[in-house]
C-alpha cells in the first residue's frame, strides 16, 4: 500500500477539515503577518505544487532555504521552522487510531499530505491577499 491508497474514514475526513479551517487557515495568516517581504506569485505556485506530498514540500522548502543569493530567504527559512514545529504537532493531533503495523506509516504519510496540502493553499490564498493589501497601502 502507497501513501496515496490508504483509505481514510469519515472521521478522519472531518478532522483533516476541522483542523484546515481551526488550525491551518489561521497560522498561514499568522506566518504572513510576519513576513516583511513575500515571495512571488511564481514561488507561491511552486509551493502550491509541491504541497500535494510532504517529503516534496520538504524538500523545495529546504532547497530554497538553501539558495545562498534567494530573494525570499527569511520566508523560506520561517517555513522550513514551521515544518519543524508541524511534525511535532502531527503527533500531538491523534489523527490516526492505527498506530502500529505496516499500514500505520502510510496512513499518517496520506494524512500529512492532506494536511500540508491544505496549508499550502491558505498560505498561497492569503500571500496573494497579503500582496494586494500591501499595494494598495504603498499607492
Amino acid at each position: 500500500m502507497t501513501a496515496k491508497d490508504a483509505v481514510l474514514s469519515p472521521v478522519q475526513m472531518d478532522r483533516i477539515r476541522a483542523l484546515s479551517d481551526t488550525e491551518l487557515y489561521p497560522e498561514a495568516v499568522r506566518f504572513v503577518a510576519h513576513q516583511s517581504r513575500l515571495p512571488k506569485p511564481s514561488q507561491m505556485a511552486g509551493l502550491v505544487q509541491f504541497g500535494q506530498d510532504w517529503a516534496d514540500w520538504n524538500k523545495f522548502v529546504k532547497h530554497q532555504c538553501d539558495r545562498k543569493t534567494h530573494e525570499d530567504g527569511e520566508f523560506y527559512a520561517a517555513l522550513n521552522k514551521w515544518n519543524q514545529d508541524f511534525q511535532k504537532r502531527l503527533k500531538e493531533w491523534k489523527l490516526s487510531t492505527v498506530t502500529e503495523g505496516p499500514d500505520a506509516k502510510k496512513i499518517m504519510e496520506h494524512l500529512c499530505n492532506l494536511l500540508i496540502g491544505e496549508f499550502a493553499q491558505h498560505l498561497a490564498a492569503e500571500c496573494g491577499y497579503q500582496r494586494v493589501l500591501r499595494k494598495e497601502q504603498h499607492a
